[in-house]
């Protein structure tokens, strides 16, 4: 059950593919899915950063907080880091549809849900430490 919450969280918060917004300034829908989909050896330079800079910020900010999922991030911090704001965008409707996933599935825990959380930004930590090693 554990590995099912990780994976949901996951999957959830990084291929809301299906909440795009256009943003005309920025990256195409194409791009945009590439990022999340793509490994890192076909993707650009340009996209490897992005995608670096969204896992670190969701990663360092991500919480859980009883039966939710927060973030502390603001519209503030993509623009800080030039990430492109639609990435903010599907990430709070990500995280209102896992709460909602959450609120309506009597087996999910606040501990299973700390534990998924604590789970994944270790794994990425290690994901992040091994890529780096290169």
């Amino acid at each position: 059950m554990k590995n099912r919450i990780i994976i949901l969280i996951f999957v959830s918060l990084l291929s809301s593919i299906n909440c795009f917004t256009q943003d005309k300034d920025v990256l195409t829908k194409e791009q945009y899915q590439r990022i999340y989909h793509v490994p890192d050896s076909l993707l650009t330079k340009e996209e490897q950063v992005i995608r670096v800079k969204l896992y670190d910020l969701l990663l360092e900010s991500i919480y859980a907080d009883g039966k939710k999922l927060c973030t502390s991030l603001k519209e503030s911090d993509f623009k800080k880091n030039d990430i492109p704001l639609f990435y903010y965008n599907d990430l709070m409707t990500s995280i209102n549809e896992i709460n909602s996933f959450y609120s309506k599935n009597t087996s999910i825990t606040t501990d299973k849900i700390k534990e998924a959380v604590d789970e994944l930004k270790k794994d990425y930590g290690r994901f992040k430490e091994k890529g780096m090693k290169k």
